[in-house]
């Protein structure tokens, strides 16, 4: 008899489970932009797509975060733009925000990207973090390391151009155009 029981429970068992599995699960709405950019760099950058995909920001739009207990919310402002409170926030969300604020943007099919995102761009939804984060000794780092003989010797052994000639290794300091690219967004940050 309990032979009867345990097979009729793990045929009842495996029914649902598969029943319940084949229901497609509500997605939230993406922009049509993040969607092409998922469609080409999902596939030459699968690791960075699921990443995403497992995060927040895919899962939650910013209205519904609004919606929750202010300590649940994850999400800091009161008011987001309206562009961005019913769809989830994906790579054009915030790749493509305050182009003409970024010295890296470029034109790419059809969009203005640019591929760092700056504590600027963040504060569009959590204004909080990215003020605490400017109070700390972190947001500093590249200022701070920046004249320190150590770090520069760091900076030119991993970004220097490296050479072996006539048995004797040597390394170039690194470009100042590299310096000058941190430099603006030290500034961008510190600006904003």
């Amino acid at each position: 008899m309990r032979k009867w029981i345990c097979r009729i429970s793990i045929v009842l068992f495996g029914t649902f489970w598969i029943a319940g599995s084949g229901r497609a699960q509500e997605q939230p709405a993406m922009s049509r932009a993040s969607q092409a950019c998922l469609s080409c760099h999902g596939f030459y950058h699968p690791g960075i797509k699921s990443d995403w995909g497992r995060s927040r920001h895919a899962k939650v739009t910013p209205a519904e975060a609004l919606a929750k207990k202010k300590l649940n919310r994850r999400i800091s402002n009161e008011k987001v733009p309206d562009a961005l409170l019913k769809i989830v926030i994906g790579c054009a969300e915030c790749h493509t925000l305050n182009p003409e604020k970024h010295p890296d943007t470029f034109e790419h099919n059809g969009y203005k990207v640019h591929v760092i995102v700056t504590p600027s761009d963040c504060s569009t939804c959590h204004l909080i973090e990215v003020e605490q984060y400017g109070r700390s000794l972190m947001a500093y780092a590249y200022v701070n390391l920046n004249n320190n003989a150590f770090y520069r010797d760091l900076m030119n052994s991993v970004d220097g151009v490296q050479s072996f000639k006539n048995m004797k290794f040597s390394v170039f300091s690194a470009t100042s155009a590299m310096h000058k690219t941190n430099m603006v967004y030290v500034s961008l940050f510190l600006s904003s």
